[in-house]
């Protein structure tokens, strides 16, 4: 073979085996390249660690803050029944609070009575009237006598013998018939008195004058809450004061009402409305065990479980309420040295409850 030609061979064979070796060599550092990534990418993303919490018996009192409100108004002024005479005593102050049989004023001796209603009593009432003025005459026999009588609206026998009672207790010879003028209308219910106009001593004014004015006065009253727990009695806290109240359903009822109102009477109104901030508590705190609302596993079929440390399955739990801070209450049927799981989602991510 001549020299030229094996020298060429001999050159394309030394060629051929270096690409060999450095494609070799390339592979070999893309994987060991390949390897770190995917060592570094693991130490980025290491698998979720447990986050556990023990198991405390505790008392949930569901306390929060929360914003009583009143809108206020005037009433109009309470006007005189017509009842002639002298004016020998006055039953109301200021600041006291009117209702259907609360005594205003004596008149001679006789008692002249508060009610409040939609319709005026305008005429003298008998045995076999009927009408909506001798519905509010027995709602005032019922209310001052503290009688059962049935607010039918007709002047029957049982009604004779409550105002031929209350004539005796006025002091008069019994007629059975009932005055109007022994009754003064109130222009509102729960009539706050601000002012009075009558003097003892005096003649007593002509029907319709007025005897009195009002205070500010609150009409309605409103709670605004974030949050509140389960139906129950609470307490409403404001300065060192409680007032009793009951949730049903989300609606607020007073125990004392007239002492809610008292309270935010006592406030400076802004644009008619007064309010208050105070803290609502359950009267009487539900126990059991507490645990934080995100570990609780919910079950499409409405069951709940909590996943635990030293347990490979979930364990079934009744929840009893949650708070507002992120607590759950549940029944006491985990032991008091218990481990649960916050974030079970994340640390076992299709755990079910049983």
């Amino acid at each position: 073979m001549a020299p030229n030609r094996l020298a060429g061979l001999r050159r394309r064979h030394t060629y051929s085996w270096a690409l060999v070796m450095a494609f070799a060599v390339a592979g070999g550092g893309a994987l060991w390249l390949g390897s770190g990534i995917v060592h570094q990418v693991s130490a980025l993303n290491p698998p979720p660690v447990a986050i556990t919490v023990s198991v405390k018996t505790t008392e949930l009192e569901f306390a929060s803050k929360v914003t009583v409100s009143g809108e206020m108004s005037t009433p109009g002024p309470l006007l005189w029944s017509g009842a002639t005479g002298i004016l020998t005593s006055l039953e109301f102050g200021v600041g006291e609070v009117l209702q259907t049989g609360s005594a205003i004023a004596s008149v001679d001796g006789r008692v002249v009575r508060s009610y409040a209603a939609d319709t005026a009593l305008y005429r003298p009432l008998s045995i076999g009237d009927t009408g909506p003025d001798v519905v509010i005459a027995q709602r005032i026999l019922a209310r001052v006598l503290k009688l059962d009588l049935a607010d039918d609206g007709r002047f029957g026998m049982e009604t004779l013998r409550a105002v031929r009672a209350y004539e005796q207790g006025l002091g008069l010879t019994p007629s059975g018939i009932l005055r109007p003028e022994w009754f003064v209308r109130l222009p509102s219910e729960d009539y706050r008195v601000g002012k009075i106009l009558l003097q003892v001593g005096q003649g007593a004014p002509a029907m319709g004058q007025p005897i009195a004015e009002a205070g500010f006065h609150v009409t309605s009253i409103a709670v605004t809450a974030n949050s509140t727990g389960p139906d129950g009695r609470y307490d409403f806290a404001y300065q060192g004061a409680y007032f009793p109240v009951s949730v049903t359903g989300g609606e607020f009822e007073w125990q004392d009402r007239e002492k809610v109102a008292s309270l935010l009477e006592a406030q400076s109104p802004v644009d008619g409305v007064v309010a208050v901030q105070g803290r609502l508590a359950l009267k009487d705190p539900m126990r059991g065990q507490g645990i934080p609302a995100a570990s609780v596993i919910r079950g499409s079929d409405g069951t709940s479980c909590v996943l635990l440390r030293t347990s490979a399955m979930p364990v079934d739990v009744t929840v009893v309420a949650s708070a507002g801070d992120g607590t759950a209450l549940i029944e006491p049927v985990l032991p008091e040295d218990a481990q649960v799981v916050v974030n079970p989602g994340e640390v076992r991510g299709g755990a079910e409850c049983r």
